[in-house]
């Protein structure tokens, strides 16, 4: 066990803690609290008739809706629907656990799946540098109640689904012999995997189907193995055949006025694409770069550096795949990246390792000297400027929920117009930009008529809100 790996760790988890308890519920976080109301999608109008869910039964009605309108990544939406309920002030600190976790999950798989406490602190914070500094929406995917749930939530359950498989790719000694219990629980976090990321787990499915091939006749392939690959794709038909993942899809086709599936980025998505590949640009130089430099020295070299070698190229194509597809589908997010960030982080872990083990420089030593500088200069500007911002969102936020419990204690029965907040002037413009785009947006609109504004004044029972024009 090394102390200083788990203290880097607890000040990530209060770090983490802090800016998750400076986050408001957000967007969809409003409209999930209710039972999901049918032939309604997630952008549409809450009826006046929803009500909160208020039992583990309004949870399953609310999934069972969800399923056949609008998607089926059931465990995703099972957290989103679970924690709307429970309150924010505990996801707080389970999502704070949650990113600890991704982090130790990315470590030990670029460890060769070796689950221990031996973390060393450099590669730990390196971890949550990347994650911090690489991510487009690092709100959307971190802070975001929804968001979270939908993305680090569900890219925890697929780490965790195969570290198994990392451990016996490195060690087949390790899982020789499993218990039923074990190969029924892989079989069951298969199917739990395979209905999270449409983008993901596709090319999840064709890694382990070629890494198969290439055992087939040299090695037994266990029970476990094939009942777990056989999970994930039941969870994948599961998640891409569900009704509500093809009404969405004919929905956001109609938003975009397209007949297509996939279609070259244009407008306001190319813009998004161009912002994702301004993050990733530098792990994207990083990894080709080693790869072209040592392709031919490692390809020699002894087979543990072999496996290093082909995880992290499986880990890039994951990356580039999982992002191309995402590009070309209209009316997609930036947070939507997430995966490709991941895997294009484990890549570059893996590399690290290679240089670690053979003693190869991975990068120039005065470029690495540069890089990590340069890093730290970003890190502390990002962090100082999102948290002080990010402070005085939660406290012109605390302000507007002020205004809201004056509103019910004594009804007007009007429209209750706020302030916007600070960071939102031309004063702090700046601001989202040194802060590396990690400020918590508004949540409401100067529309009241929008259906945030509108699912957020049925949550707390008033008539309706709007920000001001001043």
């Amino acid at each position: 066990m090394n102390k200083k790996g788990l203290l880097s760790l607890l000040i990530i988890f209060i770090f983490m803690l802090i800016v998750n308890m400076m986050t408001p519920l957000l967007s969809d976080d409003y409209f999930v609290a209710f039972v999901w109301p049918e032939g309604v999608g997630i952008n549409g109008t809450l009826p006046t008739d929803a009500r909160k869910v208020s039992s583990l039964s309004d949870v399953l009605e609310s999934l069972k809706v969800y399923y056949f309108v609008w998607g089926g990544r059931i465990p995703g939406q099972s957290f989103i629907t679970i924690f709307s309920w429970w309150g924010k002030v505990f996801f707080n600190f389970v999502n704070a656990f949650m990113t600890v976790l991704l982090i130790a999950e990315i470590y030990w798989i670029t460890h060769e799946g070796k689950i221990s406490l031996n973390f060393i602190p450099a590669y730990v914070m390196w971890i949550f540098f990347a994650l911090w500094s690489f991510n487009a929406a690092f709100v959307d995917t971190f802070l975001w109640l929804a968001g979270s749930c939908d993305y680090l939530w569900l890219m925890v359950l697929i780490l965790a689904f195969l570290l198994p498989y990392i451990q016996d790719y490195y060690n087949p000694a390790v899982h020789k012999q499993r218990s039923i219990i074990f190969t029924l629980g892989i079989f069951v976090l298969g199917i739990l995997a395979g209905c999270s990321r449409e983008n993901a787990i596709c090319w999840v499915i064709l890694a382990l189907l070629y890494w198969f091939y290439l055992c087939w006749g040299k090695t037994k392939l266990q029970e476990w193995k094939v009942l777990g690959l056989i999970g994930l794709c039941i969870g994948y038909t599961l998640l891409v055949l569900s009704p509500g993942s093809l009404s969405r899809l004919t929905l956001l086709n109609k938003l975009v006025d397209s007949k297509v599936l996939f279609s070259l980025p244009t407008g306001p998505k190319l813009t998004e694409v161009i912002i994702i590949i301004t993050f990733h640009v530098f792990l994207w130089h990083f990894i080709v770069n080693f790869f072209l430099r040592y392709k031919n020295a490692l390809s020699s070299n002894q087979p543990i550096i072999q496996k290093y070698w082909a995880l992290a190229e499986v880990s890039a194509l994951i990356a580039f795949f999982s992002g191309l597809v995402m590009s070309l589908i209209p009316c997609v997010g930036s947070r939507n990246s997430f995966v490709s960030l991941i895997f294009l982080i484990i890549a570059a872990a893996l590399i690290f390792r290679i240089g670690e083990i053979t003693g190869m420089p991975v990068v120039n030593e005065t470029f690495k000297v540069l890089m990590k500088y340069t890093g730290c200069f970003y890190f502390a500007i990002t962090i100082t400027v999102s948290l002080i911002g990010n402070y005085l969102n939660y406290k012109d936020w605390h302000e507007v929920l002020r205004l809201v419990r004056l509103e019910k204690k004594n009804p007007t029965n009007i429209v209750l117009e706020v302030h916007p907040y600070h960071t939102e002037s031309n004063h702090f413009k700046s601001w989202l930009y040194l802060s590396g785009n990690h400020m918590v947006w508004n949540p409401l609109s100067k529309n009241e008529k929008n259906e945030i504004n509108i699912s957020f004044s049925r949550y707390y029972g008033i008539k309706g809100i709007k920000v001001s024009e001043k």
